[in-house]
């Protein structure tokens, strides 16, 4: 089912929500806020099972975080066979009705992982999607 109104999408596994993962989702939170738009997290799964947390508590944490709407995209052969332009145009300009996305420095995407987070800047931008990627973050440990 399309997305009605205009979204915010931040896109990851977000396996686990960690330091790297809030970041992402805060600030696709922000722009949807600042925006007035609806801020998504599109959770890419493998498996319902998968991951460090269970689909319900990653779906409660990061709804926490600011986040609108969780919606899980299952690697399916379809989605993993798709090319870097279907992904743009049926996902995330179709789907999602997305006005800017929001994805991490390491992103990759596309059939065989061939599409990185600058490819997809470039494709948005193709589309009049705004694109912003997080660069990597980096905590500081204590006595290290």
């Amino acid at each position: 089912m399309a997305q009605t109104k205009k979204t915010v999408v931040a896109i990851g596994k977000f396996d686990g929500v960690h330091t790297g993962h809030k970041k992402l989702l805060k600030t696709a939170s922000e722009l949807a806020d600042k925006g007035g738009f609806v801020s998504v997290a599109f959770v890419i799964s493998s498996d319902k099972s998968s991951g460090l947390m269970l689909p319900l508590d990653r779906e409660k944490t990061i709804k926490n975080i600011g986040i609108d709407k969780v919606i899980v995209q299952d690697l399916t052969s379809d989605f993993m066979n798709m090319s870097d332009e279907s992904f743009v145009k049926d996902i995330i300009l179709k789907k999602l009705n997305c006005a800017h996305v929001v994805v991490g420095y390491n992103f990759r995407f596309a059939k065989g992982r061939s599409a990185d987070a600058a490819d997809l800047k470039e494709l948005c931008a193709k589309e009049g999607i705004n694109c912003t990627i997080i660069p990597e973050v980096v905590c500081e440990t204590a006595g290290g």
